[in-house]
Order: structure tokens, then sequence, then C-alpha cells
């Protein structure tokens, strides 16, 4: 029987956004917060066996964020004050994976509260099948335009039928090698094949809170419905 590649599961969490203020730590409609989800996630995650390890990274200078992680009973990884500076480079965000041992890291986003853990089981089945960079997709029928022209000629008629099926990046996970991440600063080498598309068919899946109305829009949907009427 063939070896399984080591792959290590990792979420992340930072206090600094910009856009949505406080945003792990705000209630949504459940009252949960998105870090309350990602928190719940990972045991039963990790007791899939798919998973060589894995951690949960945050900086002890995020104490609000540190202190909810450390006492919720998941494994924990420190990571550096640099790593959360808006626009650090990929190896300093990820610095904290110098020393896991594991080939592969499948990174989920933590703002996808809808992000079924099948999915992410799924993508970390699919990867022990053929072992290679992966991130996620979601599929779409696209009329694009550069400027004042289509970017494809069937567009023109601008009908639905001759739209292009398209695929654009969720941004739900990344599966990448950790050595190459680490020593290039970058996730893969985005030549044909690599990455391998993982296309998630259920479009709520990768709602993300990424701006103060898709906050919103999340904690609507997550209010229970007995909070309708």
């Amino acid at each position: 029987m063939r070896q399984k590649t080591r792959l290590f599961l990792l979420f992340s969490a930072r206090a600094g956004s910009t856009r949505v203020k406080n945003k792990m730590l705000r209630p949504m409609g459940d009252g949960k917060s998105l870090l309350d989800v990602y928190l719940a996630r990972m045991s039963p995650l990790l007791a899939s066996g798919l998973f060589v390890n894995g951690g949960f990274a945050v900086c002890p200078k995020d104490p609000g964020l540190y202190v909810k992680v450390m006492s919720a009973g998941v494994p924990a990884i420190s990571r550096t004050e640099a790593s959360t500076e808006k626009g650090a480079p990929l190896n300093t965000i990820f610095s904290c994976l110098q020393e896991i041992g594991a080939e592969y890291v499948l990174w989920v986003n933590g703002c996808q509260p809808f992000l079924k853990n099948e999915t992410i089981l799924n993508a970390a089945s699919n990867f022990h099948d053929a072992p290679c960079a992966m991130t996620s997709v979601v599929a779409h029928k696209e009329v694009l335009w550069k400027g004042n022209s289509p970017l494809f000629d069937d567009a023109k008629q601008h009908r639905s039928e001759h739209a292009e099926l398209l695929y654009r990046s969720s941004h739900s996970f990344h599966i990448f090698n950790r050595r190459y991440l680490l020593s290039m600063s970058q996730y893969w080498e985005a030549t044909d094949g690599n990455p391998r598309l993982f296309v998630i068919d259920d479009h709520k899946e990768v709602l993300d809170a990424d701006s103060e109305l898709d906050f919103s829009i999340l904690s609507a949907l997550r209010r229970p419905p007995c909070l309708d009427r």
C-alpha cells in the first residue's frame, strides 16, 4: 500500500483586518463568531485521519484571539507579529511552518463560515490520490470585457448561452508544498496543472467576510429562522 504524503492542516487568524474591523471575534446572527466556527472545525477534521497533524496559528500580540485559541483545546501554533502585518510576504506569513515537518500544507481561509468540513475532507482525499498543489475555485459562465471590447468573440452577441465557462479562485483553501513556499514566497509555480483546481459547486460555501456588506449578509444568513418572525 502506497504511503500517504504527509499533509498538515493549518488554520490562521489575525486581529488586524482593515476592511472589516474585529471580524474574527464579532458575533454573527447566530451569536457565534468566525473564530468560534473555525475552532469547532479543527478536531473533527483532524480525527478524519487524512492529516498527519494540524494547528491553529495565532499571534500572542493578538490577545483576544490568542487566549481564545489557547483555551479551546485545539493544537495551537504561535505566529510572529510580522506575519500578521498587511501585505507581508508569504514566507513571512507562513514562517510558523518552519518546523512542522510535513511535506504539504492544507491552509483553510477562516472567513467562510458556510464552507463544509466535508468539502475540506474531499479536497484532502483528492490530494492523497494525486499529491500536488491545489486550490479551490467556483465555476461561472461569464461575459468578460477589457476596456470596450469583449475578451471572447462569442460574447459579442452578449447572450448567456455564448458566455465562457470560467473558474474563479474562491480562496477557501490552498494546498501547497511547504518547502517551496518558504523558499520562493509563493504558493506554486502557476503553470498548467500546477495548482490543480478543486471545484466547489455550492456557491454559498465560498461566501467570504471580505467587506462590511459581506459580513452583514453572512450574519443574516446565519440568523436562526425563529428570529426572522
